[in-house]
């Protein structure tokens, strides 16, 4: 039963920040970006889920029910808010960043509209190498054959590989785009100062973190057992005060195609003799 659930909290890690790299850097007092702080949250999620599990299996290390209940109602609860476990950002579910985002995507619902009505104007319809606009360096653009280019078409933003093609960002959409790169970056910087606040919230922690990391040393460990035990059919002994042992179908572990044998001695029977 614990099984499925480990694999299941492991399939959501991608690897990118390993998990003890992350917590030195939250010793260090580093600033963690969204995408690290939520491999944090991925761990503690699993953690505080195979703790339960996992009590009478690994002596786990002290690390005390106050301080994992404080890191989930502080930390995880408010970053998943906003943050799925894919580490997706849902603006609309943050106080501060939706108001930024709502005015991020009516500009762009604006320019999308804008552009497009642009491109069939006489001044760029039979200059452009394609009918469909692009998005650039952040701006939005129309691609203008190299030889049909003019001066009133707009900043150039780009060309292409082969020099046919420029793309242009038109003048009658060059403020809403500044503006639109101007939001971008107050949502980033916002976003930024939201990173900070989680990780000066989890420097007091990051010796709890610490206990989690060798703990996860042990269940990996214990879970790398149980799956090569599982995979050879193995089973716990069971002990008992007669003198007597009862094995079906032992083999040795480390022989890739192994005779098995199965041996039964009752306990009026002094040993087994091997030839």
């Amino acid at each position: 039963d614990i099984l499925p659930t480990y694999e299941r909290r492991i399939s959501r890690l991608d690897g990118s920040a390993p998990f003890l790299a992350l917590i030195i850097q939250l010793k260090k007092h580093s600033i963690l970006e969204m995408k690290e702080l939520n491999i944090l949250a991925l761990m503690f999620e699993a953690y505080h889920e195979l703790r339960k599990n996992l009590h009478n299996f690994l002596p786990f290390g002290t690390l005390e029910d106050k301080v994992l209940n404080a890191i989930h109602r502080k930390f995880i609860v408010e970053f998943r808010k906003f943050v799925n476990e894919k580490a997706e950002i849902d603006y609309l579910r943050h106080p501060i960043l939706s108001k930024l985002y709502l005015e991020i995507l009516d500009i762009e619902k604006n320019l999308r509209s804008d552009i497009q009505a642009i491109s069939q104007a006489p001044l760029y319809k039979n200059a452009l190498q394609f009918s469909e606009y692009d998005l650039i360096n952040d701006h939005f653009v129309l691609g203008i054959r190299t030889d049909s280019y003019r001066h009133d078409h707009g900043t150039i933003m780009a060309k292409s590989s082969s020099g046919q093609t420029l793309y242009v960002c038109p003048p009658a959409i060059m403020q809403k785009s500044n503006q639109r790169i101007h939001l971008l970056s107050e949502l980033d910087d916002k976003l930024s100062k939201i990173c900070i606040e989680f990780c000066e919230l989890l420097y007091p922690n990051a010796d709890g973190f610490q206990i989690i990391a060798n703990d996860w040393l042990k269940i990996d460990l214990l879970i790398t057992k149980a799956r090569f035990s599982l995979s050879k059919g193995l089973v716990r002994p069971v002990l008992q005060s007669s003198p007597s042992i009862k094995i079906d179908g032992f083999f040795h572990p480390l022989i890739s195609t192994p005779i098995r044998n199965s041996v039964d001695i009752a306990s009026d029977k002094s040993g087994l003799a091997i030839t």
